[in-house]
């Protein structure tokens, strides 16, 4: 038996059509910065990180901003 640690997988954002858009993106946007503090690295900017789920959900805005 090895002594190594119990590495795990982070959770995987699944968008939540139950949710509206602006609660998916707070949800994926708190799983992003907990992946990049894990990960020992800057979080993305607010500007960066709706952006990027945009790019990612958009299609599931129906016209709604975040």
């Amino acid at each position: 038996m090895t002594n190594q640690p119990n590495i795990q997988p982070y959770p995987e954002f699944i968008y939540d059509n139950r949710q509206d858009y602006k609660n998916n993106y707070w949800k994926w946007r708190d799983m992003s910065n907990n992946e990049a503090k894990a990960e020992n690295r800057l979080p993305y900017s607010e500007e960066q990180a709706k952006m990027v789920f945009q790019q990612q959900h958009g299609h599931n805005s129906n016209g709604e901003s975040i």
